[in-house]
Parts: C-alpha cells; structure tokens; sequence
C-alpha cells in the first residue's frame, strides 16, 4: 500500500512533499476518486496507471537523459478486459571511487548545458512543493518527501531536475503495490504482473564526454561506467461498452456507483455569513437540527460546515444525535475531522468511513464540541432562513449552544449555523 495522502478536497499538508493535482494525472476524472471512503487498493492503482500514462505521453520524456518508459499494445479485450504493459528504462551511472549510483549528469559547459533534464513540471504542469501543514489548494496526491528517502530521493523542487525523483517515485510504486493473487476477495490489484529486469550496459548519447560541447555531464578524466535496468508493470483493465469507458480493474464486476447529492444546504451563496460565527470550546458547545424527507430511507455520507479554526484540538468532535421530544437524543455517530488552515474560514468537510442510514421524516442534531482540553472553532453564522436541497428536507430555523457541556440547550432565535448535508 502506498503512504501517499489523497486530498479530495483542499486542506492542509501532512507532511512535506510534492503535490501533484488531480487533474494533471490521467484517467483521474473526478475529486471523489480521492476520496476517504474509496479503498487504498483503488486509489493506489489507479494512481499508479494514471502516473506511468502520463509520464510516457510527456514529450518531455523523449529528451530525458537516461528515463524512458514504453507502453505495449492493449492485450485481450474478450469479456471487457485488456491488459497494458509499461516498460521503464532507468540508467544510472557508477562511480566505483565512492561506490555511489547517481543519475547521469547533465552538461554544465557548452551549447548543451541542461539538456537531457527532466522536472515534474515537464508532467505535471501545477505540481508543486508543499511544507508540513502548507496549504493544499485542490484535490490530488501528496508525495511525502519522507517516503522516497530510501529510494534515492529526498526533498525535490518540481522546477529543478527530477530524473532522479522519478526514478525513485518508480522503485516505490514496484515495492509497495502488491500483485493480485486472486479475485476472492474484492476489491483486488489491478496490477497484475510486475518485473525488476537485470543490469545493461547503457549506450550514452553522441559526444558525451566531449570537451566543447558534451551532451552529459560525466567527467571524461574519472572511471565511471552506465548502467540501466528495465522495470515493468502489467496493468489490467475493465472496459464498459455500455458507456465507452474503461478504469483498472479492481472488481470482476464493475460496482454500481450511486451518486452523492446534497440533501440540504444553506452555504453561501444560498445565504450570506455574518462576520461573525459562535465559538465551540470546552465550555461552549453549538448544536442544529436537520430533518429528512419522506422516502423511505437516506444514506449520509458527509456534513460540510462554515467554519474557522482559531486554536487547532485534537478534541474536536462532530456527532449526529437522535431527537428527543424537542431536544438533543442519544448519540448516533461521530464524524471524522478535516484538515484545517488555521485562521481560515471555509466549508469544511467532516466525513464517515462507513454511511450512515437515516430515517425518513426525522429530525437530527449535529452538535461541534470539545471533549477536553484547549481548542477553539467558530461556526459561521447567518440570519437567513434560506436553504436548497431534495423534497421535505429542511435545516432548523434555530442553532444552539451549551455552556454546561450539554446538560441544557440555549436556542439562538436570530441566527443560524451554516452547513450542508450530504449522502445518497
């Protein structure tokens, strides 16, 4: 499995690294393709197709000095399946002085100096370095810096010389993606077959060590020899005829996707924020109603709330609550926390692994606390009772808030909380 973080919405870094959004990588279409209740084993390979695809269709790649990558012909397509070989062929060189491997230098003298370069933006024009806690900005994939130490990189600047970062991000991606081994359980690998080839002499280009105009950087005067090994991955994928689409194949039966709607929602620009929210800390708590429509049953997958992040907690929680009579219920479920930048306001998402079933025509609390210790939040306010969303959902035309850690609720009669509701 990949220690890469996938980012379906903008947030906050976990670690420094390289980001790469998700519209620079192809065959990732959509942001929920990222996100937290998509299986590791998914978005692992369709995050290693989408890498090898691009990489090879860069024209950029024609010129790197030592880092090609092929593509074979599609394989099968009988019962809507086809296979797809990606061929990379890493050169190194080898100094014997130090025993060390390193990418072939490119020339720093003469007409050639910095040909044979190859950055990540050449691939993947918007990648860009993030700190730890840096702000993300969209959906896509943070490479940690961390993960590629032991494959011969470290920290890298996209707008620099990279062979090495992709030469490293390759040897990752062929240890940590396993093979499938069977289709019992699902969802499996997509990737179905992968090679580490043996070592080659490596054929520098015209004038390498020429004293004028080199096309390397390699010093003519020191023994130093080039090496290359070819490394492969089998990708299978599932082809739709149906709708003329294909994605790598993790199911031997394509699962039937049920869209995500917003079931109710008064964010702006439905209303307008105050320039103010209600503060959440340990001896304030804020809670909203929501009630369902009339079909027979809901799934909800995410609230999405206005918000800013004022002293970031650990403790921080979001619980749907049942109704009783009037007032807050039993606790149903808790909510998994965002990525914040602090001192932003935005709607963040708070999230389930699992969805959680709702009943039809019923209402339900939310409320934002901290459960101990230092923490302070705000959520945004509005006076508007304006809101969107599916038949007979409505949000409360009141918010509330605690100063007792729940014991009594006080309504706030003029404003309310700003939030959306979201599930199939």
């Amino acid at each position: 499995m990949l220690n890469f973080n996938y980012y379906d919405q903008p947030g906050t870094a976990s670690s420094a690294g390289v980001f790469i959004p998700r519209d620079n990588i192809a065959g990732l279409v959509e942001d929920e393709e990222l996100n937290i209740y998509q299986p590791a084993i998914i978005k692992d390979c369709k995050f290693l197709s989408g890498f090898l695809i691009t990489l090879e269709s860069s024209v950029f790649v024609n010129t790197a000095l030592g880092l090609s990558i092929e593509k074979s012909n599609l394989i099968g397509g009988a019962g809507g399946v086809f296979n797809q070989i990606f061929s990379i062929n890493i050169a190194e060189s080898v100094d014997y002085s130090t025993r060390i491997f390193y990418s072939i230098p490119t020339p720093i003298i003469g007409a050639n100096v910095g040909l044979g370069a190859l950055k990540i933006i050449d691939v993947f024009p918007s990648a860009a370095s993030v700190s730890n806690q840096g702000a993300i900005s969209t959906a896509g994939i943070l490479i940690p810096h961390s993960e590629l130490n032991f494959y011969g990189a470290s920290s890298q600047n996209p707008n620099s010389d990279s062979r090495q970062w992709f030469a490293a991000v390759i040897r990752y991606l062929f240890d940590k993606i396993t093979i499938r081994e069977n289709t019992t359980t699902e969802p499996f690998s997509a990737l179905i077959g992968k090679s580490l080839g043996n070592f080659n002499r490596f054929s520098l280009p015209t004038n390498a060590l020429d004293s004028t105009n080199p096309t390397t950087g390699l010093n003519p005067v020191k023994v130093i020899d080039t090496y290359s090994r070819i490394i492969e991955f089998n990708i299978q994928y599932a082809l739709s005829e149906k709708t003329q689409t294909f994605d790598v194949r993790n199911h031997l039966n394509p699962p039937v996707n049920i869209p995500i709607i917003t079931f109710v929602d008064n964010l702006p620009p439905v209303t307008i924020s105050k320039d103010f929210g209600i503060a959440i800390n340990l001896n304030q708590w804020v809670a909203s109603t929501f009630v369902t429509g009339n079909n027979n049953v809901y799934s909800l997958n995410s609230i999405s709330l206005r918000f800013r992040a004022d002293t970031l907690s650990n403790n921080l929680i979001l619980s749907l609550h049942s109704d009783n009579a009037g007032g807050v219920g039993n606790q149903i479920i808790d909510f998994v926390n965002p990525i914040f930048n602090t001192g932003i306001i935005d709607n963040y998402l708070f999230t389930l692994t699992t969805p959680q079933p709702l009943t039809s025509n019923t209402t339900y609390w939310l409320i934002a606390k901290i459960s101990s210790g230092e923490g302070v939040y705000s959520w945004r306010l509005t006076d508007s009772t304006d809101q969107m969303g599916q038949f007979g959902w409505l949000i409360g035309n009141f918010s509330y808030k605690s100063n007792n850690q729940g014991l009594t609720w006080d309504s706030l009669s003029e404003f309310v909380t700003q939030f959306s509701v979201k599930g199939s």
